[in-house]
């Protein structure tokens, strides 16, 4: 059952047997995290629109295609800078697949060999798995921040979600990625047809296209400053892109545009004070906070139950799930430990941003039925990163946050 519906069922469900106030399951609409998405999918359009996207590939695998190593850094480089450009993963990911698809085939590697493989396997995974240390770049990002903004009125920027997670977990995960795929892909022959260097010039669409998304990452990063939120600067920049005569939007470009992540994002949200509104929230974390003895443990052996929760969860509801059940839990979880809500939420990222079955996360699921790639070697891929993630970048972090 797609996500969109699952949606639906609970708003309808909600409204007609009267099972909470409409304020409370229709929440997930008043939360700046679900319109960021909106505007996510408005400026990827504008970035494919004006081919922005092929641009920035062109650019960057002229300069590393001189051996496959090079190729992969390359392809790295194109996923980490999507990431920065596209709030949609699935976007990202729709949009990076012909681009990699094209290149492998103008330097002469044919369709299903392991070159190929190997260059679209890191060009998903570059885009998508270091994404959960970027705010607005992934679904459960957006549900975290919408979900601790409803409940608890706790608020992220931009800039201090960066500065917490990027350094370890994204920088990390990129690091290990590169490692692994020359460790898994050393033997690959060197690219057949060097691609030939083209004297490339941005039009004016894309000038004007850059210009905005300059001006909007600027935004997102001083929100600190400026005090507007980031889905609302997202949205700003999108009305600036589908204004009449912009030249940086197709007609009618809703038409286009797939609505289904903002809707889930809105469910997603709603779900949680769902949960807290009729205290099912209290009943499970008083369940769990007697099962386990809460109380009278340590702030390391409650942060890694709590990583452990969030990760079960994950195996069972997907990814994007995890901050919709775990953050209504958080206050209980707080009054009885040392831990405060803010920190319980900021662990959940810790939870979350382990993919080890490509089940889990719906981009990826995609990028594997598009391009054929083998789901076995892309869940070994994704556990040794995972395992990687937990033990070691997990740990610097609980450090960091003096938690250990």
């Amino acid at each position: 059952m797609p996500e969109w519906l699952s949606v639906f069922i609970l708003f309808a469900g909600c409204s007609i047997g009267k099972l909470v106030p409409a304020n409370v399951y229709m929440s997930g609409f008043f939360s700046s995290a679900t319109w960021l998405i909106l505007a996510g999918l408005i400026l990827g359009a504008m970035i494919t629109f004006v081919g922005l996207d092929e641009y920035i590939a062109e650019r960057i695998q002229h300069i590393f295609n001189k051996s496959y190593s090079n190729i992969l850094l390359g392809t790295l480089l194109i996923g980490t800078i999507f990431i920065f450009l596209m709030p949609s993963a699935m976007g990202r990911v729709l949009i990076i697949l012909p681009i990699l698809s094209a290149f492998t085939k103008k330097i002469g590697y044919e369709k299903g060999s392991r070159e190929e493989e190997g260059i679209i396997l890191i060009g998903i995974l570059s885009t998508y798995l270091p994404a959960f240390a970027i705010l607005p770049a992934n679904v459960p990002n957006n549900v975290l921040l919408g979900s601790m903004q409803s409940l608890y009125n706790i608020h992220f920027t931009y800039i201090s979600y960066f500065l917490d997670f990027f350094i370890v977990l994204g920088l990390g995960k990129l690091i290990i990625i590169y490692i692994l795929f020359l460790i898994l892909y050393r033997n690959c022959k060197p690219p057949l047809n060097i691609a030939e260097r083209k004297n490339l010039k941005m039009n004016s669409q894309q000038k004007k296209a850059s210009f905005l998304l300059l001006i909007t990452m600027i935004l997102w990063i001083t929100e600190k400053w400026h005090g507007i939120s980031v889905g609302w600067v997202g949205m700003i920049a999108s009305i600036i892109c589908a204004l009449p005569g912009s030249g940086l939007l197709m007609k009618k470009p809703l038409r286009s545009i797939g609505f289904e992540s903002f809707f889930y994002i809105a469910g997603i949200v709603s779900l949680g004070n769902i949960a807290r509104h009729t205290e099912i929230a209290t009943k499970v974390s008083n369940y769990f906070i007697e099962q386990f003895s809460i109380a009278s443990m340590g702030q390391y052996r409650i942060s890694i139950l709590w990583i452990i929760l969030g990760i079960i969860i994950g195996l069972i509801v997907t990814v994007p799930g995890i901050p919709a059940i775990l953050t209504p839990l958080a206050i209980n979880f707080s009054e009885m430990t040392s831990l405060s809500i803010e920190t319980l939420c900021k662990l959940q990222v810790l939870s979350f941003s382990n993919i080890f079955f490509p089940y889990q996360a719906p981009p990826l699921v995609v990028a594997l039925q598009e391009t054929g790639v083998s789901k076995v070697k892309t869940t070994g891929i994704c556990i040794t990163i995972s395992i990687i993630n937990l033990l070691i970048f997990s740990n610097i972090l609980l450090y960091i946050w003096k938690v250990i």
